[in-house]
């Protein structure tokens, strides 16, 4: 895949948690502008990450099938925003299991359409961050 990231181009060196995509694949995606997703990562509608030279990229684990943001993503980046601000942070957070007690990762909560369990858990989160 061409717009993947390599695991040398890891935001403060740290490793590369899943496939992700260029900015300029993300608009093509969504099918937006560049203003318009910029309103969305300022809104926690979309994560970012940033490379250490600089350049954006975004992890598909937030896209649908659609090539559209999960339901419910905002909601949960919202919450976890008031935490701590670190979109690396929330994108392991997504891929971790939150207390669901069947293994499934936060993403995979919200693809289910368990979007209240999600927004709950990240709530948790957040306030442990904040204490």
């Amino acid at each position: 895949m061409r717009n993947r990231v390599q695991s040398t181009d890891a935001p403060r060196g740290l490793p590369i948690l899943g496939p992700v995509i260029s900015e300029k694949a993300m608009i093509a995606r969504l099918g937006v502008k560049t203003e318009e997703l910029k309103g969305f990562v300022a809104d926690r509608r979309a994560l970012r990450i940033f490379l250490t030279d600089g350049r954006s990229v975004f992890p598909t684990c937030q896209l649908d099938d659609q090539s559209a943001l999960l339901t419910g993503l905002d909601m949960v980046l919202g919450e976890l925003g008031e935490g701590v601000d670190d979109p690396y942070t929330w994108w392991g957070w997504l891929l971790s299991h939150p207390k669901s007690g069947d293994g499934r990762s936060a993403l995979e909560l919200l693809r289910d359409g368990e979007f209240d369990a999600v927004v709950r858990a990240a709530g948790r989160s957040a306030w442990a961050w904040r204490a």
